[in-house]
């Protein structure tokens, strides 16, 4: 790497040396030079016999922070120094981000507060800048989406290929579940990712894989079977429904009592299942805990023929131990339970309540009290990648009613088509207050013709343009960035003016960050001009209007 240098600027004197035609950062343009003596002509500004041409620099704005780089092309000895701009930054890298900057603060501190025309600083300070600056970038870019969001709760990211949907709807949910403390969905913890969820539509989805439905699984005894399973919709609304009552509903103590309930819960099954442990009902009949999950425990009963394999509901079994009572008989069980008459399962809960009853009275002295503290309401995101692709009736079916943001909660609770077989067949499904809809789509997809208008009422839809997305070429080397940008607003312009294209065809900048290992004339043979053929295909004069993209992308 070249050496790395700190130039300050003035905005005052930059104006006066553009001779007024310099309005902002943004206009430096030109080349502008540095003498080698102060203005009054004295004192040799310091440093100035140990910079090389082609060192880089980092612009500091006085009182502002770094407003973007340039290179020193030219040093006539004893003269001035030249210095061409490289990139103006969109954002300033402010003074405080500096000062709350390891390696830029020492530089800064050494530099004495960048008072002096130029001041040294080290390749690491460098790279810290400009990770600051892509950093900062990407929290402007983002800042407006999350915040349509917030207000809206579901929002679909529409556009031209290659705008970077999919990325940017994974920084829109990492900024949301952080509160805007982080941008980058890879930096978010192993709890935070649990706030996320990510799905792609595509013709054959359907309502058992998103909602629930009877899916095909391997029994006990080896044999095919149907089992009710929720689809990774509904059961990442559950986690995010459990948050928003726990959150809302339940004091400290309760949900102290229940994390201390389930830890006594979870072993009692697991030292049941490795033990095999025999049960018995208050009848005599005896049974054993072969299976369970979150929701449900299964049990075997050897001793009948008809039915030899139950399922019963934990969810039901810590109401029993969090409601307090003591249940004497099957009969009270039954009567907790909303039971209007006797059923086979109410013998197996008063068991399995005995014996966690039991349990809970020798060991509960040994657990420690857990420690719960309620912070903030936890906020979730469900992403749903292609959205346009899969047949939106089929897939949400009922649902469509709690997607609306008017109807969130308990309001707008609805009964899902197999909820009569489950236990507690009179639990309705809703999407609280704290999870959020992000959808993206492809405006060229002919699907997007077939889009539910039901569901477009529920959606707020954002455009997204190539030109929105320009910043993410921030990571390429700023002489390839400008190439890159220049090719790609070029060739969109001449995109938008051919007969039976449009706005909608052109291409963002996701296929020119190929250009990190690849070169100009790979990426047009390899990426762009495929694309453009099934662009144009079918077209009067295809092989001309494919030399006017060319034209227009090499100039």
């Amino acid at each position: 790497m070249s050496n790395c240098w700190i130039v300050s600027a003035s905005f005052d004197i930059w104006k006066e040396e553009f001779k007024g035609e310099f309005n902002s950062w943004e206009d430096w343009k030109e080349p502008i030079s540095y003498n080698f003596y102060s203005s009054e002509g004295k004192n040799r500004r310091r440093f100035t016999k140990d910079i090389n041409v082609g060192d880089l620099a980092l612009i500091y704005a006085k009182e502002e922070g770094f407003i973007g780089e340039g290179r020193f092309i030219e040093i006539i000895p004893d003269d001035k120094l030249v210095i061409k701009p490289i990139d103006i930054w969109p954002r300033v890298v402010s003074l405080t981000e500096i000062k709350n900057n390891t390696k830029l603060n020492e530089v800064y501190t050494e530099g004495n507060h960048f008072c002096a025309s130029f001041s040294k600083c080290s390749g690491e300070a460098y790279k810290e800048a400009l990770e600051l600056k892509n950093s900062s970038i990407k929290n402007y870019d983002v800042k407006p989406y999350v915040q349509k969001l917030e207000s809206s709760k579901n929002i679909i990211l529409r556009g031209a290929p290659g705008t970077g949907k999919t990325y940017l709807s994974k920084q829109i949910a990492a900024s949301i579940i952080t509160d805007n403390k982080v941008i980058d969905f890879k930096n978010l913890t192993a709890e935070q990712k649990r706030q996320v969820e990510f799905v792609q539509f595509h013709p054959s989805y359907d309502y058992t894989d998103f909602v629930e439905g009877l899916r095909p699984s391997l029994g006990i005894d080896g044999k095919m079977e149907f089992v009710l399973k929720d689809g990774i919709f509904k059961s990442f609304i559950e986690k995010a429904r459990v948050d928003y009552e726990n959150h809302f509903n339940k004091s400290k103590n309760i949900l102290e009592k229940q994390a201390l309930i389930q830890n006594i819960i979870d072993e009692f099954l697991s030292n049941s299942l490795t033990s095999m442990k025999c049960f018995k009902t208050k009848t005599g009949n005896s049974f054993n805990i072969i299976k369970f999950d979150e929701k449900y425990i299964v049990i075997s009963i050897p001793s009948n023929d008809i039915v030899n394999m139950l399922q019963l509901s934990l969810k039901k079994i810590k109401d029993l131990l969090m409601s307090g009572r003591t249940f004497e008989t099957v009969k009270d069980i039954m009567e907790f339970l909303g039971g209007k008459q006797y059923s086979q399962k109410d013998s197996y809960y008063y068991s399995i309540y005995k014996e966690l009853v039991s349990e809970m009275s020798i060991v509960e002295k040994d657990y420690k009290k857990v420690e719960v503290k309620k912070g903030k309401l936890k906020k979730y995101v469900f992403i749903i990648d292609e959205i346009n692709r899969g047949e939106i009736s089929k897939i949400f079916g009922e649902l469509f009613f709690s997607l609306e943001p008017g109807y969130r909660g308990e309001t707008g609770a609805v009964s899902t088509q197999y909820s009569n077989l489950y236990d507690e067949a009179d639990e309705k499904f809703y999407i609280p207050e704290n999870v959020y809809i992000i959808g993206t789509m492809n405006d060229i997809d002919r699907s997007v013709d077939s889009f539910d208008f039901a569901m477009r009422r529920r959606f707020r839809f954002i455009e997204i343009t190539p030109n929105d997305r320009e910043n993410m070429l921030a990571s390429l080397p700023p002489e390839i960035k400008k190439v890159a940008i220049n090719k790609m607003n070029a060739l969109n312009k001449v995109i938008a003016e051919t007969d039976g294209l449009n706005e909608n065809y052109q291409i963002g900048p996701s296929y020119f960050l190929n250009l990190k290992n690849i070169d100009v004339n790979d990426l047009w043979t390899d990426y762009l001009q495929p694309l453009l053929h099934d662009y144009i295909r079918g077209m009067y004069d295809e092989s001309s209007l494919m030399e006017t993209f060319r034209e227009a992308y090499f100039g």
